[in-house]
């Protein structure tokens, strides 16, 4: 069986967490880690557990090692302005939605 690919990662990643399966997703984000390590994608759906269950410095941890894998991933720049909003780093949340814009002008939700 051939090794799944990033993308193919990012797809059931990306269905877990819209089907709200955040204990699914957590595993299966540590699996995408380990399978690539170097890669942003399991470190971003990660974070997005830890953020739904109030976990939000381990959020903004994993949200740091995605950006620094993919510096031009608007989400986790926006998703980290969100886990500082909710751990009271407003300066730190400002700058982050900034980059999100920055990134993708079109990004409404910052």
């Amino acid at each position: 069986m051939a090794k799944k690919t990033i993308e193919e990662w990012d797809d059931e990643l990306e269905s877990l967490f819209e089907a709200d399966n955040m204990r699914k997703l957590l595993m299966r984000s540590n699996r995408c880690i380990k399978a690539y390590p170097n890669e942003g994608t399991g470190y971003f759906y990660r974070a997005l557990t830890k953020s739904r269950s109030g976990k939000y410095e381990q959020a903004v941890e994993d949200l740091n090692e995605a950006i620094e894998l993919d510096p031009n991933h608007a989400y986790a720049y926006f998703n980290r302005g969100n886990a500082n909003h909710r751990l009271d780093f407003y300066e730190q949340a400002i700058n982050d939605y900034n980059k999100a814009i920055e990134l993708n002008i079109n990004y409404a939700p910052a």
